[in-house]
């Protein structure tokens, strides 16, 4: 054999490791996403639940038991438990009201985009 056979007998031989080397990594690495993947899955979760009390838990007990419409010092309009605004009027700024004809008899209006009880599904 010619130093250069010998070249090419070598280049092949590694490149045919490089190849075996490349097919062994992909397998293992599926392998072990496999197993992960598996692994969380099989744990077992709490679902996932949203409470009211997040939205609320700024206001006082007693408050929580009265309160049902809430409305902002600075603004016009009262809004429902169900409403997006009722959950971001800053505390220092909140009135309370039992009812909406209360809210009403302030000189409050409804919120924009808060459906009234009857409204609500």
């Amino acid at each position: 054999m010619t130093i250069i056979e010998n070249f090419r007998e070598k280049i092949k031989y590694l490149s045919m490791n490089r190849l075996f080397a490349i097919i062994m990594l992909t397998i293992v690495v599926a392998v072990g996403s496999f197993a992960i993947g598996y692994i969380v899955a099989s744990k077992k979760r709490e679902p996932l639940s949203i409470s009211f009390n997040e939205a609320v838990s700024r206001m006082s007990k007693a408050s929580q038991l009265s309160s049902v419409v809430m409305a902002s010092k600075l603004g016009k309009y009262y809004y429902f438990p169900w409403c997006r605004e009722y959950q971001v009027l800053s505390a220092k700024n909140l009135v309370t009201f039992n009812t909406w004809q209360e809210a009403e008899q302030a000189g409050y209006v409804i919120g924009k985009d808060c459906p009234a009880p009857e409204q609500q599904k």
